[in-house]
């Protein structure tokens, strides 16, 4: 082992058990009030260095709940009702910022442990973590999610956006009408029809222009509930929760003495609110209750989700007996990704049956990229058991214009999220099995003759220009210190979607086209060292008894 991994991982014990302490030693319902109050507030509102807090307070909320809920003996039924203070916020903030960096820390030795950068002691406690633009793939790739939701964004939903934002004047207006002040420092309202579903409007495009939700087919079932009615209670959540973000700010404007803070994070009891998500939807209220059930965080299944780190989002987060907090941040950031935890830990029977169908969509959007009747697309997975090489092909396409042929490896891996056990295990399945097929492939394709390989897919042509070979994953295909075989393509399926629009050629051979565009915009072609390197404060993390600087090499 490291000597200087097990150094500072003595640090770090010695630090969270400092903050571990603070949070006992101050448990109560009181704390667990603020601690969401802080967590909503600060991520709204503005203020300096937020973007820099935000960062840490991300990786350290559930770290923060988790001792909360292992040190609380709280299990009422009921709450204290009393407005906070930005003192007691302001400790919730402090020590959400200390347990982030804690966990950032924890995180750079988790990477040094699987050699993926070095960890090194100077003198006085002072740790550098030494790593290379290069060791910044996935995050290069990432990019590749947001510019596919500003396409759903600028493109898809243009008009429907325009449209929402012609009616939002009035709506304001009709909202204004019925917020009211409730016992002194809080929020009361109702709504209309008209609201609702301009509301719940605003929660579709923010669902689909936020987050990926794509990975299941509406019909799958699981617990016998369409995927379709989990969605709809998500969006009808986001969009119940940018109507009380309004709601608020109305209220706040016609009297600036209340909170923000009191009233923009709100306790329910779920079981209230059940009947009016029924009817809106048309769901059967149990199954509401069912979907709800997924989106609730508790001292039950807290330690499922420390894994998400800094995209931990629950929209509700259980109190006591009877009560949950809505989360404001929660029912807006990542509520997808947690609900997919959920599944998978509560139906995992449905859930890993319903992976196993999901090439079959990968599939289908692959070929939609290519809807011209010049393409002759295989509808099956094709199974190759010639000249003693076995393997398979996820997808095949042939340019009857251009002769050229393309073979795909198709990878919808689960979303990882910031979870690098996780991330090591995708490491280590998805490149060794990727490098076996392109080298089955090209000893199959070099084995036998052309036209033999056409027969082999029962395409009706007599001629291959060229074979050309993909790698695609559904998420990621670019990771740190791996390295890929340049006999194929590699490339995330929304870096596909990407260089569809980005990048325009002249010459008219898509599957060409699409292996030398893959090739050329690489992550690994790209030199981010400028923008990694941009602010300082970024890759320093001071502890009260240590500090580990990241340092790009």
């Amino acid at each position: 082992m490291n000597s200087s991994v097990d150094k500072l991982a003595e640090l770090l014990v010695e630090e969270q058990s400092q903050l571990n302490k603070k949070i006992e030693k101050n448990n109560t319902p009181f704390l667990f009030i603020d601690l969401i109050k802080a967590i909503d507030y600060y991520w709204y509102g503005k203020y300096e260095k937020k973007e820099e807090f935000e960062y840490f307070i991300n990786f350290g909320f559930s770290y923060f709940l988790r001792q909360f809920y292992k040190t609380s003996t709280f299990n009422e039924p009921c709450l204290p009702l009393s407005p906070s203070t930005i003192n007691s916020l302001s400790f919730c903030h402090y020590h959400l910022y200390q347990y982030g960096k804690c966990r950032v820390i924890e995180r750079g030795m988790e990477l040094a442990k699987n050699n993926d950068v070095i960890l090194k002691d100077s003198f006085n406690n002072d740790f550098i973590l030494e790593l290379s633009a290069k060791d910044t793939l996935e995050y290069v790739e990432n990019k590749s999610v947001d510019e596919y939701l500003r396409l759903i964004r600028n493109g898809v939903l243009k008009d429907q956006i325009k449209n929402q934002e012609k009616k939002r004047e009035r709506i304001l207006e009709l909202l204004d009408k019925e917020v009211k002040v409730w016992r002194g420092h809080y929020i009361q309202y109702d709504s209309t029809p008209e609201i609702d579903e301009y509301y719940y409007r605003e929660g579709y495009i923010h669902l689909v222009t936020t987050q990926l939700y794509d990975d299941f087919e509406e019909q799958f079932e699981f617990g016998g509930i369409p995927y379709k009615h989990f969605l709809d209670v998500v969006q009808s959540i986001i969009g119940v929760a940018l109507k009380h973000i309004d709601a608020c700010i109305l209220l706040h404007k016609k009297n600036p003495k209340i909170n923000l803070f009191d009233i923009i994070s709100i306790p329910t009891v779920l079981e209230e609110i059940y009947p009016s998500f029924s009817n809106y939807l048309g769901i059967k209220i149990e199954h509401v209750k069912k979907i709800f059930d997924l989106l609730v965080v508790s001292a039950e299944n807290i330690d499922v989700h420390l894994k998400d780190d800094k995209d931990f989002s629950p929209p509700f987060i259980k109190i006591g007996s009877r009560f949950v907090y809505r989360s404001i941040k929660g029912c807006l950031c990542a509520p997808i990704l947690f609900l997919h935890n959920e599944l998978k830990r509560q139906y995992p029977k449905d859930y890993f049956r319903w992976i196993n169908e999901r090439e079959v969509t990968f599939r289908n959007q692959l070929y939609h990229l290519f809807k011209s009747d010049r393409f002759i697309k295989i509808e099956r997975n094709i199974e190759l058991n010639s000249k003693g090489i076995r393997t398979d092909i996820d997808a095949v396409i042939f340019d009857k214009q251009t002769k050229n042929l393309g073979f795909f490896q198709l990878k919808w891996q689960d979303k990882f999220s910031s979870d690098l056990k996780a991330r090591k295990s995708k490491i280590s399945n998805f490149y060794p099995k990727a490098k076996e097929w392109i080298e089955k492939i090209i000893k199959w394709q070099e084995s036998i003759d052309k036209k033999e390989i056409l027969s082999s897919l029962n395409i009706n042509d007599t001629d291959i220009q060229n074979i050309y070979l993909f790698v695609i994953g559904r998420y990621n295909t670019h990771f740190s210190n791996q390295e890929v075989d340049e006999r194929a393509a590699w490339g995330s399926w929304y870096h596909m979607v990407e260089l569809t629009h980005k990048i325009k050629t002249d010459f008219d051979d898509p599957i060409r086209e699409l292996f030398f565009k893959l090739k050329f915009d690489s992550p690994r072609n790209k030199d981010i060292s400028d923008e990694i390197k941009g602010d300082e404060s970024n890759y320093k993390v001071e502890l009260s008894n240590c500090t580990l600087t990241w340092s790009y090499a």
